[in-house]
């Protein structure tokens, strides 16, 4: 059916389970109460732990054991732990980011003759110290859990 919404795990077109389902290998279209397609195939779904293939009607997984009711929260959980592996690599770019700053800064304060110089040395250094934090808080944040 075009432009339906269909469940990528289970092929329902409610997310549900609870109306028509379609057969991901040929497309049909078939109604809630058939477990196997007219094409032969077992109404499956897939395992979000492993990714293999569980019947619809079957308790657990017989690849990982991983329990059919448990499934939303593995994905869940694998969703959540890609969300913080994901703001982890953002907050140590922006920590990386602030490094030449620093330096600069650095640099100015330092070396620079003039008091204009080490004004501006002290304001990059400032700021790159202003960038580091809210990097560290960050990357604390993600490894609490997305807090």
């Amino acid at each position: 059916m075009k432009g339906a919404q269909v469940c990528e795990r289970c092929g329902a077109f409610d997310f549900e389970g609870l109306t028509s389902w379609v057969c991901f290998p040929c497309g049909a279209q078939n109604a809630h109460g058939q477990t196997r397609c007219g094409c032969g195939r077992e109404r499956t779904v897939e395992c979000a732990a492993c990714g293999s293939e569980v019947p619809f009607a079957g308790d657990m997984c017989p690849r990982c054991r991983v329990p059919r009711f448990a499934f939303v929260a593995v994905a869940e959980a694998r969703d959540r732990s890609e969300e913080v592996e994901r703001r982890r690599g953002w907050a140590r770019a922006l920590a990386i980011t602030f490094v030449p700053l620093a330096l600069s800064g650095l640099a100015l304060l330092l070396g620079a003759a003039r008091t204009s110089g080490r004004v501006t040395g002290a304001a990059l250094l400032g700021l790159s110290f202003a960038g580091e934090g809210y990097a560290i808080v960050e990357y604390r944040r993600s490894r609490r859990g997305l807090g």
